[in-house]
């Protein structure tokens, strides 16, 4: 294909030098593990890049190089969530100081970083709501996962219960439900739960 050579030169990347990039991505081995990058983490390494050619073409009046190439087809994987038994062994033997905390996170579907970025302003006890609006990631307080992820969960009774137990323990100690003295770990204040994430419960 030729180019103006005056054109600038985003404009002169083609659709050949994106897939070229996407296949050495899918060499490249994921941080600590011994497996390549995953097609979801390749998308989502080149949705900036796609975005960024699309509003260069845009600009420029080119054709965007992106045109036609979808994104990598992601593999569905069976979700395996815990029984209620295995719930209830759970919570009868984890750590009192943990044991509010998988309440709310067994019985609402709260992701990690939605957890912990709980604050008891987005706790409804009126409405017996759980407001989700921000997240806690490797420390950094942030935006949910996508906008669809802005969302209201209806509280069941063990998890208003767990709350108002833990809201009367530490509320006042920080404006986060998950904090440093309930769930947390002192020496470096992230969620042990980290390690080791709980499964949501069908319910």
């Amino acid at each position: 294909m030729e180019t103006d050579p005056c054109s600038p030169a985003v404009g002169r990347i083609t659709k050949a030098d994106v897939l070229a990039y996407r296949a050495e991505l899918g060499k490249v081995t994921a941080r600590g593990k011994q497996t390549t990058l995953s097609a979801a983490r390749i998308n989502k390494l080149l949705n900036p890049l796609r975005q960024i050619l699309n509003e260069a073409a845009d600009r420029f009046d080119f054709r965007t190089p992106f045109d036609n190439i979808k994104q990598l087809r992601i593999k569905r994987t069976d979700v395996d969530p815990f029984s209620i038994d295995d719930v209830k062994r759970i919570l009868a033997t984890v750590r009192a100081d943990f044991r509010d905390y998988f309440t709310v996170r067994f019985f609402t579907g709260l992701r990690t970083g939605e957890a912990d970025g709980l604050k008891w302003k987005y706790v409804d006890s009126e409405h017996r709501l759980i407001l989700v609006r921000e997240t806690v990631v490797n420390g950094e307080e942030g935006y949910t996962k996508t906008d669809g992820s802005q969302r209201e969960i209806q509280m069941s009774q063990i998890v208003f219960d767990a709350l108002k137990r833990q809201q009367a323990a530490t509320g006042s100690l920080s404006p986060y439900a998950p904090n440093r003295r309930t769930g947390r770990d002192p020496g470096n204040g992230h969620p042990r739960a980290d390690r080791s994430p709980a499964r949501s419960v069908p319910i």
